[in-house]
């Protein structure tokens, strides 16, 4: 993916180093910051520890310590911890004048911005192959983030995703297509190999085939410039192999499935607003 030009000056930090956090880290190095230029903040020495060894960041327990005189900050904690972390780094937010990235699931700007109302506040949603190179973020601005802070959060994810900012009220639909989406992938990839195993390939040569084909497929997708249903019926003889397998993925309503699991992450996600919404704002 193309890359942007940094815009951010200063230091780029982490409240919490999990998994996220490290895709996130991941694109933001592949982005050319140092990261001599990167903090990391996070309860837990374990997790601390892994991040520095990993890619070699400044870490820190002190949140309010980690954002003092940051660019940008990356709010990478879970919903649940939000407020917390919120009411730690509200004077140095405001000090430091940096821009929040909030990426937790469910918690719209209109909270956070109550806790911290003077700052430019981004609502993120990305996914974990941002951390090689193919992610997508989708992201809305809150009230006082310009355009200037959308480009300089595509300067640093930008080379690592396909970057999209859509109005507020499809982060949490968005959520369940592009954020929980990758998971949907390895679930098929994890019953194919599962498949194979069963007609006889050994759980080493399934998952090469499995993981082969997954990226061949992928790669078709982006290159051939044809509808996955167009593919789909390039690989479908009438009469074929191929054509006895989608017979029974109709019988059992896949598609329908499909629908059915990605509502119901669309409204785990809106009823992790809900929580979030209560928690941030006292109740």
């Amino acid at each position: 993916m193309k890359k942007n030009k940094i815009t951010a000056r200063g230091k780029i930090v982490f409240i919490g180093a999990g998994k996220m956090a490290e895709a996130l880290m991941s694109a933001v190095i592949s982005a050319g910051i140092s990261p001599t230029r990167i903090v990391a903040a996070d309860v837990s020495a374990v997790r601390r520890a892994a991040v520095k060894r990993k890619f070699g960041v400044s870490v820190e327990r002190d949140n309010s310590k980690a954002v003092a005189g940051s660019a940008v900050t990356f709010l990478c904690v879970k919903p649940q911890q939000l407020s917390a972390a919120l009411d730690e780094i509200s004077t140095a937010v405001s000090a430091s004048g940096t821009l929040v990235v909030s990426i937790a699931a469910g918690v719209d700007l209109r909270s956070i911005e109550r806790k911290i109302p003077a700052a430019r506040v981004i609502r993120a949603m990305p996914n974990t192959p941002v951390a090689v190179g193919e992610g997508v973020v989708c992201f809305a601005r809150g009230r006082r983030a310009t355009a200037k802070d959308a480009a300089l959060l595509k300067s640093l994810l930008g080379g690592s995703a396909r970057m999209a900012e859509l109005p507020e009220n499809m982060i949490n639909a968005v959520t369940a297509v592009t954020g929980s989406g990758p998971a949907y992938f390895y679930y098929f990839a994890e019953a194919l190999e599962s498949a194979a195993r069963t007609i006889g390939f050994d759980a080493k040569t399934a998952s090469a085939l499995v993981e082969a084909t997954a990226s061949g497929a992928a790669a078709m997708m982006v290159r051939a410039n044809k509808s996955p249903s167009e593919l789909r019926a390039d690989v479908t003889s009438a009469g074929g192999t191929t054509a006895a397998a989608v017979k029974v993925f109709d019988r059992a309503r896949l598609p329908q499935i499909i629908r059915g699991a990605v509502d119901a992450a669309r409204r785990r996600a809106e009823e992790l607003s809900g929580s979030a919404r209560n928690s941030l704002n006292g109740k």
